[in-house]
């Protein structure tokens, strides 16, 4: 169960998916913490939440859906999984402030156009920040840097 207007939201570990819009439009949302076990979030699910600053998304989560993070102004760093493949459309689209993207996976996931803006540093595995800078999606990034 959700209440409305919740600032701090903490999902409970029986919750495995997010459907679309559960969350869009929660303008004083500052942040969410997902259970471990999370398998899906829908799309469009934290559009337009504001006040929203970093997302950490659970492993297990193999796709960030169409919009999911849209126009989440405030939001300043995304910390992916290892189980991420794919980054839909839009994903992050409007979200100006970003400024940290941690991405552990040994391959880069495909994104198709889920940014709008590409002033974030992305941080990868030791070893592979040319493998980053080489992807054809990646690429435009204005840093990438090895994790230590």
């Amino acid at each position: 169960m959700l209440v409305a207007g919740c600032k701090n939201t903490v999902l409970s570990d029986r919750v495995y998916h997010i459907a679309p819009h559960a969350f869009q439009g929660c303008k004083q949302l500052t942040s969410v913490t997902f259970p471990e076990r999370m398998e899906s979030i829908g799309d469009s699910a934290f559009m337009d939440c504001g006040s929203l600053k970093e997302v950490s998304v659970p492993q297990g989560v193999r796709f960030v859906e169409s919009a999911t993070f849209m126009s989440c102004a405030a939001l300043q760093t995304i910390n992916l999984p290892k189980s991420i493949e794919r980054l839909q459309k839009d994903a992050f689209k409007g979200c100006v402030r970003l400024t940290k993207i941690v991405c552990p996976k040994k391959f880069p996931p495909i994104i198709e156009e889920a940014f709008e803006s590409y002033n974030a540093t992305v941080y990868v595995p030791e070893g592979l920040e040319n493998k980053y800078f080489s992807d054809k999606s990646w690429k435009y990034f204005k840093d990438v840097k090895e994790l230590k």
